[in-house]
């Protein structure tokens, strides 16, 4: 993702009310002046927070900060948006202390399509939307700065608890579609066909990728004769037009297979027990394959 900083005067997302004056609602928003908040009482109140200046604590990643790991599940919405700067990638899950003014994505994402919002906001793709929101919709803290971070420690959930991601129900009218295109990925694995893999992932790149990546676990399926026990899996509200969803093969024979709860556990790093193949679709578009291995899921438990 190519990020924009743009070094220009700041410019009022829009003009303060007599409303927005009140306590510190108006001015400069740093953590010497700003509130102290926990992310639960602002998902439960989110109009009474719009526009103060706010800190809370939390745990960083993929630009949302989150309270704890239900909420990084989907199990509560006690998280907001929010982007850490001059952090390089920053993979992972950092817990902090964050602090910025809660802003709404809807209006950020209005007011860059009429030119009003400048830095020292962060712009990304281009400057097309305002990083911490990945969609125009929620909240998010604007120009948000963090204190000290280091590794949450968070290790990864799986059943009997549940998250966002959950076997696909028998009767799902995509699932045929979804599973031939797993089975077509999985023998051209095997067999070693850049032809057939770009068909699936869609380029070259991605092909490299799962061909020479060494610490990628989806290589299982390039190295064993028979392929091994999988899943379907679908994120909740997904349908026939647009879903995202995971087919998962299991790396470890031995105990449970501990599918992933979360989009974000199907990432094929080597230690998991299982490797995905993940597959989004939007009503406008085909189906997307990605098998890379990603960095935003959490640790694996070690017993």
């Amino acid at each position: 993702m190519r990020v924009t900083v743009l070094f220009l005067a700041l410019v009022c997302l829009a003009a303060p009310t007599a409303h927005a004056q009140r306590g510190n609602r108006a001015g400069v928003c740093a953590p010497t002046n700003a509130e102290h908040a926990t992310l639960a009482e602002i998902a439960a109140d989110r109009d009474g927070w719009l526009g103060r200046c706010v800190t809370v604590a939390g745990v960083y990643s993929n630009e949302r900060v989150y309270a704890d790991a239900d909420a990084i599940y989907g199990k509560s919405d006690a998280s907001i948006g929010g982007y850490v700067d001059g952090q390089g990638s920053l993979d992972g899950y950092w817990a902090g202390d964050f602090t910025g003014r809660i802003a709404d994505c809807a209006k950020a994402a209005a007011d860059i399509d009429a030119g009003l919002l400048r830095s020292p906001g962060i712009l990304v793709d281009g400057g097309s939307r305002q990083a911490g929101c990945k969609e125009p919709k929620g909240q998010f803290l604007l120009f948000m700065s963090q204190g000290e971070l280091e590794p949450a420690g968070l290790v990864r959930q799986f059943a009997p608890k549940t998250g966002s991601l959950a076997p696909a129900p028998a009767d799902w009218s995509a699932r045929d579609e979804v599973e031939a295109l797993a089975i077509k990925f999985a023998s051209a694995m095997l067999g070693k066909s850049r032809p057939v893999l770009k068909e699936v992932l869609g380029d070259d790149y991605a092909v490299e990728q799962v061909m020479t990546d060494a610490d990628n676990g989806i290589a299982i399926l390039s190295t064993r004769a028979d392929t091994p026990p999988h899943v379907t899996l679908l994120e909740a509200g997904g349908d026939a037009d647009a879903f995202n969803a995971a087919v998962c093969w299991r790396r470890r024979m031995t105990g449970a297979p501990m599918w992933p709860i979360a989009m974000a556990d199907a990432d094929n790093r080597l230690d998991r027990p299982y490797a995905c193949l993940r597959l989004y679709k939007d009503a406008s578009g085909p189906v997307v394959a990605d098998a890379a291995r990603a960095f935003n899921g959490l640790i694996e438990p070690t017993k």
